[in-house]
């Protein structure tokens, strides 16, 4: 080996360890995963973490999930899939809607979700949930 080339080396095993953790954290990063459990709780996020909510709606009754943001600016909305029961035996059985958000700067906001008949005129939906969020 020549001379000063071990400072080299060094640097960048350093640099390639660096970079595998970063890559691997966040592919393999614990998903942020919220239920009905947690609304009227605080959830604090870095910037760019993705999150779910997941709710438990059956659509046969006609009703459905809908939520909005209090701040579009911290969080944005990506996705909603309804994922359908396990046990498809059962008539009528629950599945689970489930929204992904992301964090996208600080600040802090709401997501308040409603479980509503879109159709029906409606004071009050049936179930009602708020979730807040800090984006740090």
């Amino acid at each position: 080996m020549r001379k000063g080339s071990m400072p080299i080396i060094v640097i960048t095993v350093i640099s390639i360890f660096i970079g595998c953790f970063i890559i691997f954290s966040t592919i393999y990063a614990p998903e942020i995963v919220l239920r009905a459990d947690d609304a009227f709780k605080t959830l604090t996020i870095k910037s760019g973490t993705f999150f779910t909510i997941e709710l438990e709606t059956n659509p046969s009754t006609g009703y459905s999930w809908t939520y909005s943001i209090t701040n579009n600016n911290v969080i944005q909305y990506i996705s909603s899939e309804y994922i359908p029961p396990k046990d498809t035996t059962v008539v009528g059985a629950s599945g689970i809607q489930r929204f992904v958000f992301r964090g996208m700067s600080d600040g802090e906001t709401s997501i308040k979700m409603k479980y509503e008949k879109s159709y029906a005129q409606q004071t009050e939906p049936a179930q009602f949930r708020d979730f807040k969020i800090i984006v740090k």
